[in-house]
């Protein structure tokens, strides 16, 4: 929808199935702790094209997903 990139920290365990998805198809960016938080914005920031491709691969994701809860 809004196709801009996520940055979560390393406790995602109560979404694992929606952190699979999002993993396994680069739909965003985990990092372990503050210092590559800190790499990870600089890079989002400085880096349009990893921005548009993480942000891209999201909107597609969730895209792909729209829906998915109705159908249960």
């Amino acid at each position: 929808m809004y196709g801009k990139p996520i940055v979560v920290g390393p406790n995602m365990e109560n979404f694992p199935a929606v952190m699979r998805d999002f993993l396994s198809n680069n739909a965003l960016i985990q990092v372990n702790d503050e210092a590559a938080l800190k790499q990870q914005i600089g890079t989002l920031l400085t880096d349009a094209s990893s921005r548009d491709r993480v942000g891209s691969a999201a909107a597609t994701l969730v895209a792909s997903r729209r829906g998915v809860v109705s159908a249960m």
